[in-house]
This record gives C-alpha cells, sequence and structure tokens, in this order.
C-alpha cells in the first residue's frame, strides 16, 4: 500500500472521512466503484481497533476475491485513490472560501462576455469588501484581485479611451505590495534575532523612503508595519517605542490579532534598549498584561511554552507571587505542544518554589522537570546555578558552572546569538560572584550566615562591580545578581 496514501488520509478528521466518501460516492467526482472499494476497506482498516493489516496482498483479497493476486492492479487504484483524496482535499477548502468562489464566476462571466451578470457579482463582491472592518493583507488582495477582474473587463471594451481601471489597479497593488513587503521585513529582521541568520533585506531603505512622504493613518496595517520596522532599524530610539506602542492602542480592533501581536513582539524586543531594568520588568509585565485584556496571547484556547514562562517569570522577578501562581495554575493545561504541559508545569513550579524562598522544593521539581526545548534547559540550568548559591552549596556550583558552560557551547547553533551572549554574561557574573563569596574565610562565614561583609577590598570589589552592572545592557540574571551584590553590601555603606 502506498506510504503517502495511508498517511494522508490518517490526518483526515471524521467529518473529512465523511466527506471523502460523499466524494467517492458522487459519479461526477468517480466512476470507478472498485476506488470506492478501496477506500471504505482502507477506512475500515485505519480506523478501526485492530492494528491494521495494510499489505498490498490483503487489499487486493478484499476487491478481487478468488483471484490471483496483481500488484499493479492495486497500484493503479492506490495512485488513483490518492489523486481522488487530493482532490477532495481542495475543493474543501475551496468552497470554504465564498470570496474565491465568486471571483471565479466574476472571471468567468468576464471571459464568457457575460456583462450583466459580471456587473452583479462585481456589486455584489465590492458590497463585502465594504463591510468589513478589519483592514488585513487578505482583504488587500481580494480588492486587487477585483481591480484586476475590471480591469480586465474594460479592457476587452477598449475603445482607446478613459483609464480601464488601470490607476485604480496600480493603487491597490501598490498598497498590496507594500503590506507583504513590510511584513516580510519584520518578519526576517525579527526572525534574525532568534536564530544565526544574515538576511539581505531587500528594497529596505526605498520602502522607509517612500513610507515617509505617505499618510498612513487611513490604513492601519501599513502604519503598523512601517512603525515596526522603523522601531527594529533603530530599537534604541525611545520616541520611536513610544510611537508603536501609541499605535498598538490606536489600531486595536481594526487589524487581526496576529498582526497586533507581532507589534507587541516588537515593542518587548526593544523595551530592554529603552529603559533601565527595574522600569523595563515592569515596561514589560505592562505590556505581557495588555496583550492577555486584549486576548493575543490565546489562540484556540491554547498558548506557546515560551510565552507562558516568560510572563510567569516577569511576574515572579517582581514579586508578584499570587498573580504568577494564579495565572500558573489557571492555564497549565493549555501549553503547547500538549506532550511538553507537565515538564513546562514543573518548572514553572519550581520558579515560583524559588521566589519564595523553597529552595529545596524547586531543586526537587527541577529535576523532575526534563524539558526538551533548549531554552527551558538554559532557563533550567541558569535557576539551578541560582539555586546552588543560596544553598551555599560552593563545590555543587563550582561544578555545575563548568557543565553548563559545555552545555551552550554545545548548543550554540541552535540559541539565538544574543541569548548566547546573555547567557554567557551570567555565567561569567555567577563566577564572578562565587570567586568574591569564597575568596576569603570572613567572607565565606559571612555568606554562611547570611549576613553583609566587612573586608574593605571585598566592598570595594563590591561597589566597583555594582556600578559596572548597573551601567550595563540587560541581560538574563542581572536584577538577582544586582539583588545579590546589595545583600553583601552593609546598609551603612553607600552605594
Amino acid at each position: 500500500m502506498h506510504q503517502k496514501l495511508t498517511d494522508l488520509l490518517q490526518s483526515f478528521s471524521s467529518a473529512q472521512w465523511r466527506g471523502l466518501e460523499k466524494f467517492l460516492l458522487s459519479p461526477y467526482f468517480n466512476e470507478n466503484e472498485q476506488v470506492a472499494a478501496l477506500f471504505q476497506w482502507l477506512r475500515q482498516s485505519l480506523t478501526g481497533n485492530p492494528a491494521p493489516d495494510l499489505k498490498p496482498e490483503a487489499a487486493f483479497a478484499h476487491l478481487f476475491p478468488g483471484q490471483v493476486y496483481q500488484k499493479q492492479a492495486v497500484d493503479r487504484l492506490s495512485s488513483q485513490l490518492f489523486k481522488y483524496a487530493e482532490q477532495f482535499l481542495a475543493v474543501e477548502r475551496f468552497t470554504a472560501d465564498e470570496f474565491a468562489q465568486d471571483l471565479q464566476l466574476l472571471e468567468y462571466y468576464q471571459e464568457s462576455l457575460q456583462d450583466r451578470l459580471f456587473q452583479a457579482k462585481l456589486r455584489q463582491l465590492n458590497k463585502l469588501q465594504e463591510g468589513r472592518t478589519v483592514r488585513d493583507i487578505q482583504f488587500l488582495r481580494r480588492q486587487s484581485a477585483i481591480e484586476q477582474a475590471l480591469a480586465s473587463w474594460s479592457g476587452q471594451r477598449d475603445q482607446r479611451t478613459g483609464d480601464i481601471n488601470l490607476q485604480r489597479l496600480n493603487e491597490w497593488q501598490d498598497r498590496l505590495f507594500l503590506a507583504e513587503k513590510l511584513r516580510l521585513l519584520n518578519h526576517m529582521i525579527g526572525r534574525s534575532k532568534v536564530v544565526q541568520l544574515d538576511y539581505e533585506l531587500t528594497w529596505l531603505e526605498a520602502l522607509l523612503e517612500n513610507l515617509s512622504q505617505q499618510d498612513l493613518e487611513q490604513w492601519p496595517l501599513l502604519d503598523l508595519y512601517s512603525a515596526e520596522l522603523t522601531l527594529q532599524k533603530t530599537p534604541a530610539d525611545r520616541s520611536l517605542y513610544a510611537a508603536l506602542k501609541a499605535k498598538t492602542e490606536t489600531h486595536a480592533g481594526k487589524i487581526p490579532d496576529e498582526d497586533l501581536r507581532g507589534a507587541f513582539a516588537v515593542l518587548e524586543n526593544s523595551a530592554k534598549k529603552n529603559f533601565r531594568l527595574d522600569e523595563y520588568l515592569q515596561e514589560l509585565f505592562d505590556l505581557y498584561t495588555r496583550q492577555l485584556e486584549l486576548g493575543l496571547f490565546f489562540s484556540n484556547g491554547k498558548i506557546h511554552h515560551t510565552v507562558f514562562h516568560n510572563i510567569v517569570a516577569l511576574a515572579l522577578n517582581l514579586g508578584r507571587f499570587e498573580w504568577a501562581e494564579s495565572f500558573l495554575e489557571e492555564n497549565r493545561r493549555k501549553v503547547l505542544p500538549l506532550e511538553m504541559t507537565e515538564a513546562f508545569y514543573l518548572q514553572n513550579k519550581a520558579e515560583a518554589e524559588y521566589h519564595r524562598g523553597n529552595y529545596g522544593k524547586a531543586l526537587e521539581l527541577l529535576q523532575k522537570a526534563n524539558p526538551d526545548d533548549v531554552y527551558y534547559k538554559l532557563k533550567q540550568k541558569s535557576l539551578l546555578a541560582v539555586i546552588y548559591y543560596e544553598l551555599r552549596e560552593w563545590d555543587a556550583l563550582d561544578n555545575f558552572l563548568n557543565t553548563f558552560s559545555k552545555f551552550i557551547f554545545d548548543q550554540q547553533r541552535k540559541i539565538a546569538a544574543d541569548k548566547v551572549a546573555s547567557y554567557r554574561l551570567f555565567l561569567n557574573a555567577v563566577r564572578k560572584l562565587f570567586r568574591l563569596a569564597t575568596g576569603s574565610p570572613e567572607t565565606m562565614e559571612a555568606l554562611q550566615k547570611r549576613r553583609p561583609v566587612r573586608d574593605r577590598r571585598v566592598l570595594q570589589a563590591l561597589s566597583e562591580w555594582r556600578t559596572e552592572l548597573t551601567d550595563a545592557p540587560v541581560f538574563y540574571g542581572k536584577k538577582w545578581l544586582l539583588d545579590k551584590l546589595a545583600e553583601l553590601t552593609p546598609p551603612d555603606v553607600p552605594e
């Protein structure tokens, strides 16, 4: 039995199985009863409880009882069934898109010179477009297709007078090109920050120059995409950040959730370059809660594990323990991918226990989590390093830092360059903290008893390092490190 046929059929929902059955029983689509019989046999085999026997010999015996086995006959019927299954899927998708059907009719009326029917269908399509409140890329594609059909129809009757709709077609195709190109450029820039890729951003400068001369307020999608691209090009510009943030409020409800979420993602990445650490964390939390209010994080009731973790971790870092734990428990079964739900829950629960000061419980949960995702592993290992420090397990911490460093080196091709740099800064900082903490018996004793150090040499080093860290860009664990330096410094020593 052809593997591609069984793979395709096994992906079908119950409704699609029923739909394909009707499709094959219709003589308009299928006149070969043996193809329909093969379908019924496969349906029973693939959807039944016993393990399916999909050998071609079994199929032949069912279709041609008492005859000598002929592999070519089964191959021929399998190929035909696969072709019909593909046709069914194409028809299913086409019939679900009423606009695509109407557009095909519009083109048929134009080609067959049915002027009255063409004009009636054109009015119907334009009315549908006028009633759409969300002006997304699909809207632009549809309007461009309508204008193209009108230009073709007008060209058939061209008496070398008038515009034949070319100007409107040009304007709508310009809008469509701008929207698609802006979205692609934004995606490419964003992607290059996640994975190590160096894209050639064609048309970038020309687009920005063109957009700077246009009033985009009446086109929310273009306005938002343009503001995203400008900010991504200069992410540390506070005025550009504020402009994009304002546009997310202005255009909410006028553009698809997916595009609005993309704008917030650009704001999240830019915020760390525009705010000091304490301001940045609060700003990021505000961005997250606003997106929760707008329903942007959940799709079909599910949330991606990275977003889920970022929300929980940020709330915990801000000391909003009840909020974080409530969010964690309410949404623990909604995290994608579903097969990793328990691992994600355990790791987030471990972070909550850590922030509560329950280091032993946090360590126990972390050791149970064992996530497959490389970014979750980074967070897991970072938290383990922090817990070893809090538990004053110096030997374990020393050994673990070496293991963690090797993990980052081995996995760096799978990790975004900025993340590699961030975690290496964290690792180096923890090593430095470890050396300071264990540099003298007096310092080690103070740490073991959780009291500030008094060694002037150590205090001078702490002061200089705190200044250096405060002025450094945001990186993973920066807030924790500053907190640890503050704990080591007596209250009577000025910062």
